[in-house]
């Protein structure tokens, strides 16, 4: 226990100001990968308020060279949010900043309310950002 804070929780609150604090890899940063044999394409396009990196690459995958495609979205504040992942057609979300960040505020609101008394609770979310406050509020259907 650190600080009175069981090791467990602040892991979680870690995670939480680690996720907040990183950016995610850069476009110049996959842009480079064009250079590697396997890869046949890195474009990036503006729509919107988002800037989207497609990469295609060749992949294999149970002995056959399959064409993979990876798609980045970054905010304007030049962070990652979401991570696509196309293969056979299908696309799935490997990575998504929101979803994250959700299930961590998630896991440390439930860990506190089983050691924590109500007001303990509130006093903590009304220390947090009010971004990751009102996500809080509205999944917990609490007032702080």
């Amino acid at each position: 226990m650190k600080d009175g804070i069981p090791t467990f929780l602040q892991k979680k609150l870690n995670d939480l100001i680690e996720l907040m604090l990183t950016d995610g890899v850069q476009p110049s940063e996959l842009a480079d990968n064009i250079f590697l044999p396997t890869y046949k394409s890195v474009a990036y396009q503006k729509i919107n308020e988002q800037v989207i990196g497609e990469l295609t690459f060749l992949e294999e995958i149970n002995s056959v060279n399959t064409t993979v495609r990876l798609r980045y979205y970054y905010s304007e504040e030049k962070k990652v949010t979401k991570i696509e992942e196309e293969l056979h057609e299908k696309v799935n979300v490997i990575w998504c900043r929101d979803n994250t960040e959700d299930r961590i505020i998630q896991e440390i609101y439930e860990l506190m309310t089983v050691m924590y008394d109500k007001e303990q609770v509130v006093k903590f979310i009304n220390t947090l950002p009010e971004d990751l406050k009102h996500k809080l509020i509205k999944n917990q259907s609490i007032t702080a």
